[in-house]
């Protein structure tokens, strides 16, 4: 490489080589000997653009690279970095996409670097910034030269805010940055997090589609046969687009509308504001039992130890009230977290969340109270919390046994309160019913998606001891009891205690 570059502006021209090699199979090595082909990379100075020759069977390649204006520390996305990806964009076989103008949309450095016009999307797009590397078109065109390189980012990969790409166009660290990028990627769950801002935002995770990301337009692309899995948006009004496999569509502050696309998608809550009565988000495409609604850290933080289904609040901290208009197809989430008689979280939706769609894990259990076909969750008088008598109970050896051979006989939708049980004398015997769904019982202190889990805690809301079963494993109660009297794991038939969870539970009674 020419002594006449910087430092700096040599580690730019190695960074604008390691890009290229990222998104084909070319590989770069300075001053090394037996390769496939050379090329010569010099600075012109005084001018600030550069010239290159395609590649050729009868001379060796030459980027050339004007240093004008390029002195001091330079960061990535200036005029420097556009030209020097740009010229060795010509030494690898990429010609211009114009003549004397923008005759088409896609000749814009949007799609490619070898642009040499930025007026697509408005003038001056990116409000300053450069490319700093290759962009959708370019990576297409010398994939098609050169193949893919499928070993590029083939793990779990953040681009954004709390990047791990070990790039810098790929990263952002304050709510200044502005990046351009177009991304490439190998594999793994990849996620877009433009958690740091405050402007509106467009996220979009569909190959070859645009993003308007930290208050600029189309700034942001992702790659032909390239899969990202989640978004993560800002703290304004944002819009985030999943595609055709299982989505986490977290969209942050501000009232979101979050359109899931194909696949079993997520939708994630951390916290209160993430989506408010004032600022409700809107979830596009809801399909109960498919999709989900993760709440798990927005209870933990907002303290619930049970989340009770009801058709209106009462004035309970936790309570949450499921609704659905069937004549518009509507249908909203509200939770009262705070046991005011309001909600202070809301998420509408087009579609019915049911009870089961809720990810409420590491705080269970849920306890359900009728659905209506239609709440508005009005401010009703303060009502007590529903209970039940509990089954026929077996006299034996001068204790009850409670039998349960169905979990349909208590569950999250009528559970049972076994007002007199006796610890240590009286049993819940489930034996049968884990007979017919064909699992045993494991004492955990939360679910873990395992067939067969159970747990028994008290709960802090209303003092009762709670029993709940998982039998599928999708982290749901699908076998509720409760008692105002001590429950140990001891007492329930066909569980295999664990004694650290039960001492656990002792310490708190």
């Amino acid at each position: 490489m020419d002594s006449r570059f910087t430092p700096h502006q040599k580690l730019r021209i190695r960074e604008a080589l390691r890009s290229w090699a990222e998104v084909t199979n070319l590989l770069f090595k300075e001053n090394a000997k037996g390769t496939d082909a050379s090329l010569r990379i010099s600075a012109i100075p005084g001018y600030a653009g550069g010239v290159a020759s395609l590649p050729n069977d009868w001379s060796i390649g030459t980027v050339d690279i004007g240093i004008e204006g390029a002195d001091g520390k330079l960061e990535h996305g200036t005029l420097f970095d556009k030209v020097a990806v740009h010229e060795l964009g010509h030494s690898i076989g990429l010609r211009h996409p114009h003549g004397e103008g923008p005759g088409y949309r896609e000749d814009s450095t949007a799609y490619t670097a070898m642009s040499y016009h930025d007026s697509s999307f408005g003038d001056d797009p990116y409000n300053g910034k450069k490319i700093a590397a290759p962009m959708m078109h370019d990576i297409a065109a010398a994939q098609r030269l050169y193949g893919a390189n499928t070993q590029t980012r083939k793990t779990n990969t953040v681009y954004g805010f709390n990047s791990n790409t070990g790039r810098d166009f790929y990263s952002l660290k304050t709510a200044e940055d502005k990046p351009v990028f177009c991304v490439w990627d190998a594999g793994g769950t990849d996620t877009l997090d433009f958690s740091g801002f405050r402007q509106k935002q467009k996220i979009n995770l569909n190959a070859e589609s645009f993003s308007d990301v930290g208050g600029l337009k189309n700034n942001v692309s992702i790659a032909k046969g390239v899969t990202l899995e989640n978004a993560v948006g800002g703290s304004s009004d944002d819009s985030l687009i999943g595609n055709q496999v299982g989505n986490r569509l977290k969209g942050g502050g501000g009232a979101d509308k979050l359109e899931g696309g194909g696949g079993a998608d997520t939708f994630v809550y951390d916290s209160i504001a993430d989506s408010t009565p004032e600022s409700p988000d809107l979830i596009v495409d809801f399909a109960s039992g498919t999709d989900r609604v993760d709440i798990s850290t927005l209870l933990k933080r907002a303290a619930v130890k049970v989340l009770y289904i009801v058709d209106r609040f009462s004035g309970r901290a936790g309570e949450a009230v499921l609704s659905h208009n069937a004549s518009n197809g509507q249908g909203r989430l509200a939770l009262d977290l705070t046991g005011n008689g309001k909600p202070d979280f809301l998420v509408n939706c087009n579609g019915k969340i049911h009870y089961k769609d809720l990810m409420v894990n590491p705080e269970p259990p849920t306890s359900i109270e009728p659905e209506p076909d239609l709440t508005t969750a009005p401010e009703p008088e303060p009502t007590p919390p529903r209970t039940k008598r509990a089954n026929t109970a077996n006299e034996q050896r001068g204790g009850k046994t409670y039998t349960y051979g169905s979990a349909s006989e208590s569950n999250c939708r009528k559970v049972d309160t076994l007002k007199d049980f006796t610890s240590g004398k009286d049993k819940i015997d489930l034996s049968r019913m884990l007979e017919k769904a064909g699992v045993s019982l494991t004492q955990v202190d939360r679910f873990t998606g395992r067939a067969g889990e159970a747990f028994i805690m008290k709960s802090d809301s209303d003092g009762l001891y709670w029993v709940a079963v998982d039998l599928d494993g999708d982290r749901c109660s699908d076998f509720v009891v409760n008692s105002p009297n001590v429950i140990s794991a001891a007492d329930v038939v066909g569980m295999k205690v664990n004694q650290a969870y039960d001492r656990q539970l002792s310490r708190r009674n």
